[in-house]
């Protein structure tokens, strides 16, 4: 990759193009034959658009879960404005560490469109984006604690990427292959999260991480 020049922008081009790609793949009948959860009885909320005394437009069945999408909107606008003054600001905050959180935030920010037609729409292909996308969004974690623990290595993030959202293709061999796919992903996201907080934040213990949970 590029030097980090530009880190909104060359966030922007790492997300949109994989995620571009994932979009043409879930609608061309690739994964027509694997089982995927749709329709409203999956979900525990009520297939109703009225949220309590709320009224809401019709094709929003489950308000509630709908509204959630708007907070993913609402942090990664938060985060993205945050890190963008910061990079601005601060010396501390280099173009690397800034591309790094973008990644992070565009994939929130478009996470919550995939998410919010799925509930919509009840639709297989959007059902099989919102478990996909969620594997590389761990993934990121994974590469994003690594560069901040030893480097920016360019070659090990596009094998890890790579990697994730390959994984799907268990949904091939198996009922539960998202879930055996997913499972690897939190652990290690959070195994890199623990010994990122470990070498930053001295006092970070195993008790703490207890009490937090």
């Amino acid at each position: 990759m590029a030097p980090f020049t530009n880190p909104v922008l060359q966030s922007f081009v790492s997300v949109a193009i994989p995620l571009a790609v994932m979009v043409l793949t879930a609608h061309s009948g690739l994964f027509d034959s694997i089982e995927v959860e749709t329709g409203y009885d999956h979900y525990a909320e009520p297939a109703d658009s009225k949220l309590g005394p709320m009224p809401f437009p019709s094709f929003i069945k489950m308000p509630a879960n709908a509204l959630v999408n708007i907070g993913y909107l609402l942090v990664a606008l938060y985060w993205g404005v945050y890190i963008f003054i910061s990079n601005n600001k601060l010396a501390s905050i280099q173009n690397m560490d800034a591309y790094l959180m973008y990644v992070l935030v565009w994939m929130m920010f478009l996470y919550g469109p995939i998410q919010f037609a799925r509930i919509v729409t009840q639709n297989r292909e959007w059902a099989i984006l919102d478990q996909w996308v969620t594997l590389p969004i761990f993934a990121w974690v994974m590469v994003t604690c690594k560069t901040l623990l030893t480097d920016w290595q360019p070659r090990v993030a596009v094998l890890t990427m790579m990697a994730s959202i390959m994984s799907y293709n268990l949904v091939f061999t198996m009922e539960q292959g998202f879930d055996v796919a997913l499972l690897p992903h939190i652990v290690y996201a959070v195994s890199s999260s623990w010994n990122l907080c470990t070498k930053y934040t001295p006092l970070v213990t195993k008790e703490t991480l207890v009490q937090l949970c």
